[in-house]
């Protein structure tokens, strides 16, 4: 996975999540009905929907992989947690008390801005 399709993922989620965040579930609808990230009718989504969606808008030599390389290069920038698990780690993240929207674009931001170094 190249740098600039690192970033391309990155500006899709931090645009989707921009559009509309949500906590609890990978996705909501425009009722803030539960949703798959990959669902038409979602309209919201959390950290680890919005970068599913991104990432599943390009087409990748071994998907699983450099999904797992974009997700552990995200998950670094988190403080410690304790499940062992990466897509849990991001989901815990999202999804804790007092956790905003903005909080999580800068996440994101701060990962595109250490792309490459």
């Amino acid at each position: 996975m190249s740098n600039t399709e690192v970033l391309g993922v990155l500006a899709l989620a931090h645009a989707l999540i921009d559009s509309g965040w949500c906590q609890g579930y990978l996705a909501r609808d425009r009722n803030r009905r539960k949703a798959y990230s990959l669902d038409s009718e979602a309209r919201r989504w959390c950290l680890s929907g919005a970068l599913h969606l991104a990432f599943n808008q390009g087409e990748w030599r071994d998907p699983f992989y450099e999904y797992q390389a974009l997700i552990r290069w995200i998950v670094r920038l988190l403080p410690e947690q304790p499940s062992p698990l990466l897509s849990a780690r991001l989901v815990a993240w999202n999804d804790a008390k007092g956790r905003r929207k903005q909080d999580v674009l800068a996440l994101i931001e701060t990962a595109a801005a250490e792309v490459g170094k």
